[in-house]
Parts: structure tokens; sequence; C-alpha cells
């Protein structure tokens, strides 16, 4: 009975611990944002994640499925990201705290001076449609649209991130979360349309990993 009290005991300690030190640790790396940081996230394991990894996978390295940018909300830091729920600013804790890898990336100083326009545009999107058919110019956003298209308008209308023929395709066929999707909103699949995602976004040059 002893020992199996103190094996519980002991089990419990390490539980406590490793959670302190997930919390210590995300509290540490949200202590090193600044403004304009693009925060990247790997799939949840949804299958919505694991087809756009799937579909924008580029080699061996790191995939992305979802990006968003660091803003200051009043006096705090937040996440503005375009989600299933439209624009939204989340939490640093919140977005952090999901249960992915998240990467930090930040802009090279000599692009700094776009930034101020840049969270402008994003803070002004709030509340705007998720674009879930990933569709330019039609006044909702998908994760990484709201990225580029906030460079944009800080870059006077010109692209700053080069935008790239949409693929929705792995090993040469249609993904079936994709065609399951297109076939619900009753249109095509928009293969070869203009646009971006997070991990193509990520290999930017200008960008660095933190």
């Amino acid at each position: 009975m002893f020992s199996r009290v103190n094996i519980t005991f002991s089990v419990c300690i390490c539980i406590c611990l490793y959670f302190c030190f997930c919390c210590s640790t995300g509290a540490n790396v949200q202590q090193t944002l600044q403004q304009g940081d693009l925060l990247f996230q790997t799939s949840s394991g949804s299958d919505f994640g694991n087809a756009v990894e799937d579909a924008t996978r580029i080699d061996t390295l790191q995939s992305y499925a979802h990006v968003g940018i660091v803003v200051m909300n009043g006096e705090k830091f937040a996440v503005a990201e375009a989600t299933g729920q439209g624009v939204v600013l989340t939490p640093p804790d919140t977005f952090f705290n999901r249960n992915v890898q998240t990467h930090i990336f930040r802009l090279d100083s000599e692009y700094h001076h776009f930034i101020p326009q840049v969270l402008k545009y994003c803070i002004m999107q709030t509340g705007k449609h998720y674009d879930s058919a990933f569709l330019p110019d039609n006044g909702k956003f998908y994760c990484s649209e709201l990225i580029t298209e906030a460079f944009k308008f800080a870059n006077n209308g010109d692209d700053f991130f080069q935008l790239q023929p949409m693929t929705f395709k792995s090993g040469g066929e249609f993904l079936p979360y994709w065609i399951s999707l297109y076939k619900d909103l009753d249109m095509e699949i928009p293969e070869g349309v203009s646009g971006s995602n997070p991990t193509t976004l990520s290999r930017d040059k200008r960008l660095k990993r933190r």
C-alpha cells in the first residue's frame, strides 16, 4: 500500500511539473513577441488542416496549416487571424495553447516600416467572413490571404508577398476533402487560381524564424 501511494504521488507530481513547464514555456515565448510577428501553426490533425498541409507541402521540411499576425488590441497583444469564425483578434494565451506547434517568424528589419499599416489593415478587417472558397477579391479572407492582403495594402496596392497558383491536389489527384468541400459549395475547385498558403508564405526569405 505504501509503495502504491508513493507511486501515485510521484505520478501526480510529474503531471503537475509537466503542465507548469508548458505554461512557463508558453509565457516565456510570448514575452519575446513583437507587433507584426507572423505565427505559423501546424495541423491539429483535423481533416481541414491535414488537407491544407497535404496540398501545399513543398518538400520534407516543415509544413503549416495556419498563420496569424501579432497586433496590439488596446494595451495588450492579440493575434489577428482568419478562422472559421471569420477575422478575429485572439488572445495570445489562447493561440499558443492550441494542441499544435506554433513557430514565430519575424520580418527583416529593413521592412519594418510596413508594419503599422499592415496591423491597421488587419484590425480593420475584424468581423469579416472566412473565405471558405479560397477565392480572391470577394471581401472574405482565409488565413494567409489576410496576411498577403494586409502587406499589399501597406505596399500601396502592390503585392509584397508573391502569390502562387493554388493547388488542391496531392500526387496529381484532388484530395477527397477538397472534392467534398467544393461539391457542397456547388462550384468548381479553383485549381490554378492565384492565392497563398501558410507553408509558401513561411519560406519567404524576408521572414526569419525566431
